[in-house]
């Protein structure tokens, strides 16, 4: 056996492994409304958008409310996969949505979604 033909057989695997894709999480890509907005106190929808696919029933998104609650909040079932859309009442003030995504890839992505509620 020739050195070349020993050092491709042992450097096969690595260049196989080299070749895959990398799996990349879920990445937000924007909010509706954006992050650091203000909206009306109320009734509010927020629709998050990612970099790709994301499976809504292993998913979950939480409010941070201004009045110390702390709900789990209902995701949408229907629209596009790499979308979650939450619907919910917002305090007055400063509120969060912390939200945790399961990527078709496997990988769990969280963040944090701040935003203002205002009484007018």
């Amino acid at each position: 056996m020739t050195q070349i033909t020993r050092r491709l057989i042992l450097t096969a695997p690595f260049w196989t492994l080299a070749s895959r894709p990398a799996a990349a999480h879920a990445v937000l890509v924007s909010s509706d409304p954006p992050a650091g907005s203000t909206v009306p106190m109320g009734y509010v929808t927020f629709t998050l958008t990612f970099n790709s696919r994301i499976d809504r029933n292993r998913s979950r998104c939480d409010l941070i409310g201004a009045n110390g609650e702390r709900p789990n909040l209902t995701i949408a079932p229907g629209g596009p996969d790499e979308t979650l859309q939450v619907s919910f009442i917002a305090p007055a003030g400063p509120n969060i949505i912390r939200y945790q995504v399961l990527a078709f890839d496997g990988h769990f992505t969280r963040g944090e979604i701040m935003f203002t509620a205002s009484r007018g």
